[in-house]
C-alpha cells in the first residue's frame, strides 16, 4: 500500500493482527513502535529507498 494521507495509512495493530502480512514485517512494526517515532519515520523512509533500488536493479537485470 502506497499511503500519501497519513489519516489513511494502517495503524499498527492493524498489521500485527492481520494474517496477510508476512511476521518480517509484523516484526518491524514492533520494532518500530519501541523507538523515537521520527527516528522509526527516517530510518522506514531509508529501508523504502533501498527496496526501491533493489527493485529497479532486479528490474534492470531482467531487461537485460
Amino acid at each position: 500500500m502506497n499511503v500519501i494521507n497519513p489519516d489513511l495509512a494502517p495503524k499498527p495493530d492493524d498489521i500485527l493482527d492481520d494474517p496477510v502480512y508476512s511476521d518480517w514485517l509484523k516484526a518491524a512494526v514492533q520494532d518500530l513502535m519501541l523507538i523515537d517515532a521520527e527516528q522509526a519515520f527516517n530510518e522506514a523512509e531509508e529501508l523504502r529507498n533501498v527496496m526501491e533500488r533493489r527493485f529497479a536493479d532486479i528490474v534492470k537485470t531482467e531487461d537485460h
